[in-house]
């Protein structure tokens, strides 16, 4: 195997370990998240685009919701959900906290977890 064929590999495995850790994404916040660093906004969107395709059609590591509109994006998730639009709303605020603190850890995030008297929506440990 060649190192391209090994670094998209990999590549991909880390685009389906993310929607796993998130739950549900749209295709804006894993090119926010995984493409925006490494090239320019044209050819981040180009190459997550060709990348969320691959994943889902051919190796069908994670699902794609059908999109109602035309101009929205579309969702990625793994395990089936009531509450995608909720979850990515959701990782919008993480998306946020991750691009503004880029030397900061998240060291534990729980999506609404029991605490007894209150259930938060999302509950975030940092350092």
């Amino acid at each position: 195997m060649n190192n391209n064929r090994i670094i998209g590999y990999l590549r991909d495995k880390l685009v389906t370990e993310t929607v796993e850790k998130f739950k549900c994404l749209d295709a804006e916040q894993i090119e926010i998240l995984l493409f925006r660093d490494t090239c320019n906004l044209e050819s981040a969107k180009r190459q997550s685009k060709k990348v969320l395709k691959r994943i889902t059609e051919e190796r069908q590591w994670i699902k794609r919701e059908d999109r109602l509109y035309k101009d929205e994006c579309y969702k990625y998730y793994i395990e089936e959900s009531d509450q995608k639009e909720h979850r990515v709303l959701l990782n919008w605020s993480v998306i946020h906290y991750i691009v503004n603190h880029p030397y900061e850890k998240i060291y534990q995030m729980d999506y609404q977890k029991s605490y007894g008297i209150l259930i938060p929506d999302l509950y975030l440990i940092t350092y």
